[in-house]
């Protein structure tokens, strides 16, 4: 049995309440909400995340990470569409 305690410092949700986006172990989980199954699993390439957003019409996501950049995906695909380094 794994006794390991993880804490999770950023969720979002999506507008339409359809997605939760959280991270976990090296990535963003996004789960359905209506079905509690993880559909995506994001890669931040090793960072933590420390803040996660949707945008209104919950197609994009955005996250900050402890790396102090910014990251942004396209849910649909869980490609990474854009990346700004040493964000303030």
């Amino acid at each position: 049995m794994d006794n390991t305690v993880g804490y999770i410092h950023s969720y979002a949700t999506s507008k339409d309440g359809r997605f939760l986006a959280a991270p976990a172990e090296g990535a963003i989980r996004l789960y359905d909400l209506r079905t509690g199954e993880v559909v995506r699993r994001i890669e931040t390439k090793g960072a933590d995340v420390s803040y996660i957003a949707f945008s209104p019409n919950g197609r994009w996501m955005a996250a900050a990470t402890s790396l102090g950049s910014l990251r942004f995906w396209d849910t649909t695909t869980g490609r990474e569409v854009h990346a700004i380094a040493d964000a303030p």
